[in-house]
């Protein structure tokens, strides 16, 4: 009497147990899917931000680059032009100088004697002041700062983009 009595009870509780721990099994199945399920979307869903994000950079970038090297180009082309005006300007004003020495000693006068030393150099820079060099080379020595003012400004420019 006992033995089936217990055994009756026993078979119950094993079923109960076993029918427990299906239950538990299987719900521990489906979270266990729904949570890898749900850590790889949120992976993908992680790489496609990075991979945006890092292309995004990579055009800014490359825009950044490209625009730097357009404005160095445009800012090289000033400088040639500059060069070449101002190498233009010096050749020019060589060739004045060269023909106001030609002019200058082509008008000369006779030799001065020993003791008009002073009264001659007083002539010829009364002359030069009357043909405007002193002027001349003032204006051309402006000239010339303000060029090289420039040129250092764009070097300046430049350099730490280099």
């Amino acid at each position: 009497m006992i033995p089936y009595r217990l055994i009756g009870y026993l078979a119950g509780a094993i079923a109960v147990l076993g029918a427990l721990f299906w239950v538990t099994h299987a719900v521990y199945e489906a979270g266990d899917r729904n949570g890898a399920a749900r850590v790889q979307k949120d992976w993908d869903d992680d790489k496609a931000a990075i991979v945006k994000v890092t292309a995004q950079a990579i055009a800014d970038a490359t825009k950044q680059r490209d625009d730097a090297l357009n404005a160095n180009e445009a800012i090289q082309n000033d400088y040639q032009t500059e060069l070449l005006t101002a190498r233009a300007t010096a050749i020019q004003f060589a060739q004045r100088l060269r023909d106001y020495q030609t002019r200058a000693a082509t008008d000369r006068g006779p030799v001065p004697k020993a003791g008009d030393h002073q009264n001659s150099s007083a002539t010829s820079a009364e002359s030069a002041a009357e043909a405007g060099i002193y002027e001349r080379l003032a204006n051309y020595d402006q000239s010339c700062q303000a060029d090289a003012a420039q040129l250092n400004a764009l070097i300046r420019e430049i350099r730490p983009q280099l």
